[in-house]
Formats: structure tokens, sequence, C-alpha cells
């Protein structure tokens, strides 16, 4: 086991909707904590591949 935390708890990235579906499930939701979105997170939501350029697309449409 390793003792750093990043490996620990990774940064990734989950769009708007992953991420709200998984808060749904609140001590289960694998969720540790809130960082706003930087370019080493990745260019996708790590639960369903949305990419940033699609949801930034979405939230401009809303």
């Amino acid at each position: 086991m390793s003792d750093s935390t990043d490996e620990q708890y990774p940064e990734v990235a989950y769009c708007d909707d992953c991420f709200e579906l998984m808060m749904k499930n609140e001590e289960d939701s694998g969720i540790v904590g809130e960082v706003n979105y930087e370019d080493h997170h990745g260019d996708e939501c790590q639960r369903c591949g949305k990419t940033v350029e699609e949801e930034r697309a979405e939230q401009e449409g809303k």
C-alpha cells in the first residue's frame, strides 16, 4: 500500500452529470473532495468518457 496521498486519492475529472449522480451516494460516493478542473485531471470524464469539449458545449447550451 502506498503512503502517497496522490496515489490513494487521485484527482480525476467527472462531468457534471456523473458528479451529481455520485454525490447522491453520499458516504459511498468515492468522492473525497471537490477541486476545480485543471488540464492534468484528464480530458474526459473518468466515469462515462464525456470529453471536456462536450461538457463545455452542454454548459454553454443551458
